[in-house]
């Protein structure tokens, strides 16, 4: 039953995804940020390629979690949305340098909402989280605009931020972002042997991600939602 769910709701996720990059799409097709300036503009033929891989990166990733030992049935479902969000959205970051607020910002109130409901981060946690992973991040780039001239970092990262925080609580943001950081540096390493892309902006987004997908799973793993059938 995991598999074929699994599977089901990564081609569901997968057309999600497709639909709201549609709604996007001035936005992914526009010259507007430096960096599509410099590196060139995606054609329209790429928003669908970028929803293919969602759906493909979403199928192996609810199908991983899916056998993962002692996790379950009723919260997987949580994971697996919270998967696809923050998978759709390291596309979106690696391809276009973009962190719509179509995906953030209902991120973020599913966290606030699962929270007051479940209590797995206590609400005043999950609030405090929000605010402080969107101000931290901000900050930074203001840091940063202020020293160097430009900003180096995107509100997208800080909405981005805030979200995992309104999942997370905000006793997590240090781990997910010092971890991010780690992940950032080992990366940006990485591309210098890699010559087409070491001079291309480096994308925080999938840092943040996967930082705060590891810190939300090991929360998430050991609950049971009773509102799913009793599944198991």
């Amino acid at each position: 039953m995991r598999v074929v769910l699994s599977i089901l709701l990564a081609v569901c996720g997968g057309y999600a995804a497709y639909i709201a990059r549609y709604t996007i799409a001035d936005q992914i097709l526009s010259p507007a940020p430096a960096a599509l300036l410099t590196f060139g503009t995606p054609s329209f033929s790429s928003i669908y390629r970028g929803s293919l891989k969602a759906q493909i990166g979403c199928g192996l990733f609810f199908l991983a979690t899916s056998f993962w030992p002692h996790i379950s049935l009723s919260i997987l479902p949580v994971i697996w949305l919270i998967s696809w969000f923050l998978i759709t959205l390291s596309l979106l970051d690696i391809q276009h340098y973009l962190l719509p607020d179509v995906f953030t910002l209902p991120l973020l109130w599913l966290g606030l909402c699962f929270n007051a409901y479940t209590n797995a981060t206590p609400i005043e946690h999950a609030v405090a989280g929000a605010a402080a992973g969107y101000v931290f991040i901000w900050f930074l780039g203001w840091i940063t605009q202020y020293l160097a001239g430009k900003r180096g970092i995107g509100l997208g990262d800080a909405k981005l931020l805030a979200a995992l925080g309104a999942w997370a609580g905000y006793e997590n943001l240090a781990l997910i972002s010092a971890s991010a950081s780690l992940g950032g540096i080992i990366w940006w390493g990485v591309r210098q042997f890699w010559p087409l892309k070491k001079n291309h902006p480096l994308p925080f987004g999938p840092c943040l991600a996967i930082a705060g997908w590891v810190v939300i799973f090991d929360i998430l793993q050991s609950w049971k939602l009773s509102f799913f059938f009793h599944l198991s």
